[in-house]
């Protein structure tokens, strides 16, 4: 879960290899900040860089843009079903 990352971890970078893999320098892949608090905010409000010098929330090193299409779906399937809960709090 660590390696995922709240920016620029494995979850990310896969979805952006798997969607342009020109935009990632994999060569310039580190880890970053692994160990996060349960409420991000303070991490990247008022500045990431703050805590991450780096920019990067987890651990790309090991993402593949073979995993973006389960990982876009899971995401959307999230994002649906909050938008449906919204709606039927209404």
């Amino acid at each position: 879960a660590a390696a995922c990352g709240q920016h620029a971890g494995e979850h990310e970078t896969s979805i952006l290899l798997g969607l342009a893999p020109q935009l990632v320098r994999a060569g310039r892949l580190e880890t970053g900040l692994t160990r996060t608090p349960a409420d991000p905010q303070p991490l990247f409000y008022p500045d990431l860089r703050a805590n991450a010098p780096n920019g990067v929330v987890g651990d790309p090193r090991e993402a593949s843009g073979a995993r973006a299409e389960r990982y876009l779906a899971a995401w959307t399937a999230l994002l649906l079903g909050a938008l449906r809960a919204e709606k039927n709090d209404r």
